[in-house]
């Protein structure tokens, strides 16, 4: 019987010193370890006959577990050193992603709400704080970049810009990047406040075409980001923030994901936002045409 346990303790070493997928296999390996030293102490303490089998069973058992314990830590420190460098290069990626996301929509903000922007992050990611530039912004002014342009063709630009960042950090990181902020990304690039945006110089066109006089606010050629959408971005911001604290101690020149600053005031009418006088005749003559529309 000890020759027996000693061959089963040899043969699981074994395979945890050369198992590829020992990461995957460890709960399983222990909830049956479990059992089998549940069976020893029910063969030791509650058997008078199996009491010196339950025993040796017992102790053969708790050596393999406290073995495979060891081995199984490791192996998971080798493991994870031989990752630290796509993980390090996963975070600088998506690090970028949300830098460039949060710069571009902190300036829009800036351009086209007339209030300070929200005390934090969490109040930026919502209908509240990011949400107020569909209601404000007006398509036909121009951002402050360079070479000149108009939203029309700055925004949708831009978008596919973080897009296509988007897709590369699928692409080049889906072996290695945490699930969850690898479902968050995808998330973001196909939700479809972002990918319509590319429709809106189509839209403009057949309303051009049409004599339809629709306001050249975003909210009227856009959707705006839902909840989900908000809740994404705020959570690949504090990966971005808990990552860097766990991998700085590995890379001293690992930067930091953006800082957000909140504003003490803003201007009262930024050079972006929709004129209010012009913005309510847009509207009178929008409701003056559906109003003939339905008379026929």
């Amino acid at each position: 019987m000890e020759l027996t346990l000693k061959k089963i303790k040899e043969k699981i070493i074994s395979f945890l010193a050369s198992s590829k997928d020992i990461y995957l296999a460890n709960k399983t390996i222990t909830n049956i370890l479990f059992i089998f030293l549940f069976l020893g102490i029910i063969l030791w303490r509650f058997s008078p006959r199996t009491e010196d089998l339950g025993l040796n069973f017992f102790t053969e058992i708790l050596g393999v577990f406290i073995t495979f314990l060891i081995v199984d830590q490791i192996i998971q420190k080798r493991e994870e050193r031989k990752m630290l460098p796509q993980k390090i290069a996963a975070y600088e990626d998506v690090r970028l992603f949300i830098n460039r996301f949060l710069t571009f929509w902190l300036s829009a903000y800036d351009w086209s709400v007339p209030e300070k922007r929200p005390k934090d992050i969490q109040n930026f990611f919502s209908k509240t704080g990011m949400g107020k530039i569909w209601e404000n912004l007006y398509l036909e002014s121009k951002p402050n970049v360079v070479p000149e342009t108009t939203w029309w063709i700055y925004l949708p630009r831009s978008m596919e810009e973080l897009q296509n960042l988007g897709d590369k950090i699928l692409n080049r990181h889906n072996s290695h990047l945490d699930h969850e902020v690898y479902g968050e990304i995808h998330h973001i690039i196909e939700s479809p406040f972002l990918s319509l945006f590319k429709n809106m110089k189509g839209i403009r066109e057949l309303d051009l075409n049409d004599g339809f006089p629709r306001p050249e606010l975003l909210s009227c050629y856009s959707i705006e980001p839902q909840l989900q959408d908000y809740n994404a971005l705020r959570k690949i911001y504090e990966w971005c923030c808990q990552n860097y604290e766990k991998l700085l101690p590995e890379n001293q020149y690992l930067k930091k994901v953006s800082r957000y600053e909140s504003t003490a005031e803003q201007e009262r009418n930024p050079p972006c936002m929709f004129p209010p006088d012009l913005l309510k005749m847009k509207i009178e003559k929008l409701e003056t045409y559906r109003k003939q529309k339905e008379n026929g």
